[in-house]
This record gives C-alpha cells, sequence and structure tokens, in this order.
C-alpha cells in the first residue's frame, strides 16, 4: 500500500482522534511512537503522543526510570538475569492481574488522558496494561492496540485481550502466540516512513560531508551513548589502519563524547567523533558499514536502507534476540566483543561483494513501511462498523 492510497478521500465525518503512548525507557519506544504518528496525520487522523511515565505518580516513575536505566548502564548482566526470569511470568496464575492492578494504580494520571479517543496504540507495554485495565473497568471503550518493539516479545506483551498486537515476523509471533494472544498482525517494528523512500549514496556522502574516496563506517551506541563504544572506535581504528572513515556518534552522552575525541586523537584515521545527531537517516544513508548494538529500531532502520550492519556486544534479553533474529536470516554479522567486531568491519570494508550480499539480505526482511501497515490496520478497524 503506497502513501497515495491512505490517503484517498474519505466521507466527511469528525477526524479520528489517535492517542499513541510510549515509555521513555531507551529511545526506541519514542521513535515507534512519532513513526506512528506520521503515519496516523498521513491518514488524516490527529494525533497525540504521550510518554506514559509523565503522567504516573512521580514515586512509580522515578523507581521505574531509575531501574531500568540502573541495571542497563551499570549491570547489563542483572537486566538480562531479570529479563529471563521475567518472560514468562504473565503466564503464572494471577501474576498478570497483579501487574495490571499497580499499573492501574500508578497510572490514574495517564488513564485520564487517555478518555474520549478513539484508539489507543502502545509501543510500551506499560501504558498497554493501563489501558486495558481501563477498558476491562469500562472507563474507556476505545480499540487497545499493542506494537512491539523488538523482534522477540517478552511476556510483559502478551495480553490477549489487546484489539490487535503488531510485531515483526518470526520469533516475536510465535512468543506472543505461546501465551494466548491470537490477534497478531506481522506488520514489522515501524519506522519513520522516510527509511523506505529511495536514495542515492554518493549524494548523501556529499550531503554529509564524508569522504568520496574511502568507505565509510559509522559506530553508534544509542541515543544515550551506552555501551563500550571508545573501545570498539579504538580496535576498530586499529584493525583499518586508515583504510575507512570512520564516524562515531556518541549520543547525549557527553562523557563518552569526550573520551572518544581523546581517544581518537592516538589511533589512526580519518576519525569524526559526534554527540546526539537527529535526524540520523542522512548519516546512515551514507554509510557503508554500519556497527551498532542490536536495539529494535535501529536494527529495522539500518535493516530497511539495506546496510552492512556489525553488532557489537548485545545487552543480554531484548538486544540479544534481536542480534539473534537478524544473525539468524544471515542479514548481519554478530561482531561481539570489541576486538572481533573490529575484525567483522576490516573484513566488510575489504570485501565489497560481502557488503553488498549482507545489504541485499538486509533490505529483504525489512518492513521499512510497518507504520503504514499499522495505521491502515487500525483505521480500517474504525471505519468498519460506521
Amino acid at each position: 500500500m503506497g502513501l497515495a492510497e491512505l490517503q484517498g478521500p474519505r466521507p466527511a465525518r469528525a477526524r479520528l482522534q489517535i492517542l499513541v503512548v510510549h515509555a521513555s525507557t531507551g529511545g526506541g519506544h519514542k521513535a515507534a511512537a512519532l513513526a506512528l504518528a506520521k503515519a496516523f496525520s498521513l491518514a488524516g487522523c490527529d494525533v497525540e503522543i504521550l510518554d506514559a511515565l509523565d503522567y504516573m505518580t512521580p514515586g512509580f516513575a522515578t523507581c521505574y526510570r531509575g531501574l531500568f536505566e540502573g541495571l542497563v548502564n551499570n549491570v547489563p548482566a542483572a537486566w538480562g538475569a531479570a529479563y529471563a526470569a521475567t518472560k514468562n511470568l504473565d503466564l503464572v496464575p494471577g501474576a498478570k492481574g497483579l501487574s495490571g492492578l499497580a499499573n492501574g494504580l500508578s497510572g490514574q494520571g495517564l488513564a485520564k488522558r487517555m478518555q474520549g479517543r478513539d484508539a489507543i496504540v502502545c509501543t510500551h507495554f506499560l501504558p498497554l496494561d493501563v489501558a486495558l485495565n481501563e477498558k476491562r473497568s469500562g472507563r474507556i471503550t476505545a480499540p487497545v492496540h499493542a506494537v512491539v518493539t523488538d523482534y522477540a516479545a517478552h511476556g510483559a506483551w502478551r495480553r490477549p485481550e489487546a484489539d490487535l498486537t503488531f510485531c515483526a515476523p518470526g520469533r516475536a509471533v510465535s512468543d506472543l502466540a505461546s501465551g494466548g494472544v491470537t490477534r497478531i498482525v506481522q506488520s514489522g517494528i515501524p519506522i519513520d516512513l522516510d527509511y523506505a523512500r529511495p536514495y542515492d549514496q554518493h549524494e548523501a556522502k556529499v550531503a554529509t560531508r564524508l569522504r568520496l574516496d574511502k568507505p565509510t563506517v559509522t559506530l553508534l551506541a544509542g541515543g544515550a551513548g551506552l555501551g563500550p563504544l571508545v573501545s570498539v572506535m579504538t580496535e576498530t581504528a586499529k584493525a583499518l589502519r586508515g583504510a575507512a572513515e570512520i564516524v562515531v556518534v556518541c549520543g547525549k552522552n557527553e562523557q563518552v563524547k569526550k573520551e572518544a575525541e581523546a581517544a581518537a586523537a592516538k589511533v589512526p584515521g580519518p576519525i569524526r567523533v559526534l554527540g546526539f545527531v537527529s535526524p540520523i537517516i542522512g548519516l546512515l544513508r551514507a554509510s557503508d558499514v554500519v556497527v551498532t548494538k542490536p536495539g529494535g529500531l535501529t536494527t529495522s532502520e539500518c535493516l530497511a536502507l539495506g546496510k552492512a550492519i556489525v553488532f557489537y556486544e548485545a545487552m543480554p534479553g531484548q538486544e540479544a534476540e534481536n542480534a539473534r533474529h537478524v544473525v539468524a536470516h544471515a542479514a548481519a554479522v554478530d561482531g561481539g566483543d570489541p576486538k572481533r567486531a573490529a575484525s567483522a568491519v576490516v573484513d566488510l570494508v575489504r570485501n565489497h561483494d560481502r557488503r553488498h550480499a549482507l545489504g541485499y539480505r538486509a533490505r529483504s526482511i525489512s518492513r521499512p513501511t510497518a507504520a503504514l501497515m499499522i495505521a491502515r490496520a487500525v483505521v480500517s478497524k474504525l471505519t468498519a462498523g460506521r
């Protein structure tokens, strides 16, 4: 389905009111929400985006953010253990109800913002719990939809009462089905619609002022600049010996940026160290190899652009699951630790055919118009009964 079809003429009636809710634990949930908001706007809907944690009780929001950031930043193994321990907790009798009750009690402010909507779309399971609790109580009647933002689905996403659950094909589908979810749409993970547009890499390199005589290797660590980014840069620069231009994106982490700048002065170049880059699509289009943590949204964006991807040090939990899914489809290389990741980069820089084959596989499993599919399904469900 193209943009024109989605934007086709509609009978004169009030515009649909769509609420898209995420939670600010990592950047992917918000990025998915923004992509969906664009697609719903193109469909002629009025859209509002909310961060669920802005409307939970202050103590709950502080603890929720702090626990996530503390474990992910400082004790990733503990995060992985928690992920594994709770992955099927929803299948334990009574556990799902207790979770919904706790989130519902803390989320009354969010619940009020959900009233009067035609549909509620959740890109995080926290607002999903709150919305479904409100629907069970009869305080809202709007359909509630879930959008899974990784390539595997943790048990927190398994809510059979959700009207539709959108996810990537493959592992996520079986994860959801094993918990009784039946209304599944294999849409893919929603990313900005610009990633579906054709582009010229040479023009992208010129626009981003990258060298035209060398391949471009872009190193990413997400918006928060997490993980051993500086070690990956150092090992990659040593291994490449100037055979490619390296661009390091440190996100909003100023300390990591300072460390990267200091380290870049001691290893072979050329190297460019950047902070937070938004939008990053221009840089990704210009890249020949992307070295990244396997977050669901970043991975989906690189797949859509047909990039040769090298993953490094996937965090136990959803990142590891994402890496396994993509590598199993021969659409990326799992580099592992910084030295092995650097070795994989050197192989791709030297081997144009290998880069091309990896990029071809990446594009073949991508779903760059997932946001459009989700918007169409939600709008069709709403207008069918009118």
